[in-house]
């Protein structure tokens, strides 16, 4: 029993530390989220999508992308 829980020690170790969940957020994650969130306030507030895009037309970076 001491083995196996020494087992899943060292796997459970190895695959949290192997993981990394912030690789997810890169640019094509974060262009992933907010097309999904697009298509989300489309249908259920397609109202705000307009305000939306007025908060981000000030971001210095705007005219770049």
């Amino acid at each position: 029993m001491a083995t196996l829980i020494g087992s899943l020690t060292v796997v459970l170790t190895a695959v949290m530390a192997l993981s990394s969940t912030a690789v997810a957020w890169n640019i094509l994650g974060h262009m992933l989220s907010a097309a999904i969130a697009y298509q989300v306030l489309q249908h259920e507030n397609p109202q705000t999508i307009e305000k939306i895009k007025a908060v981000l037309e000030k971001h210095p970076w705007y005219a770049s992308q």
